[in-house]
């Protein structure tokens, strides 16, 4: 899309990023695309991360790192809570407060990245 046309021409263009993180999988991986349409290497030039580990992330080239929302742990909570609420538990669901931590999930869309084109040192 255009979207990515434009972030790519503002971030690595003219800001010369050597870094995107996307606020999704999907979207990481329009940018790959973008940047790779241009010649840049991802991720010799610009790494790129997702926010979501979908399936997407694993069937790109390359595969995409991504952080992992940990949607299983998210459920188990969920159904603890509920079953908290419904007076089966000795604990007051009101009152508890859960904090629940995502997970980064390193693959190859964020090696190190070297020296962008048409720079010197």
């Amino acid at each position: 899309p255009a979207i990515t046309a434009r972030g790519v021409d503002y971030l690595v263009e003219e800001r010369k990023a050597d870094a995107i993180i996307a606020s999704n999988d999907i979207w990481a991986v329009r940018f790959i695309q973008e940047l790779r349409r241009r010649g840049f290497q991802v991720p010799g030039e610009v790494a790129v991360t997702g926010y979501d580990n979908t399936d997407i992330a694993t069937v790109i080239d390359p595969a995409l790192t991504t952080i992992d929302q940990t949607h299983d742990r998210y459920a188990e909570a969920s159904v603890n809570l509920l079953i908290a609420a419904a007076g089966h538990s000795e604990e007051n669901a009101s009152e508890q407060i859960i904090t629940l931590t995502p997970e980064l999930v390193i693959r190859d869309s964020t090696k190190v990245t070297r020296k962008r084109r048409n720079e010197e040192k």
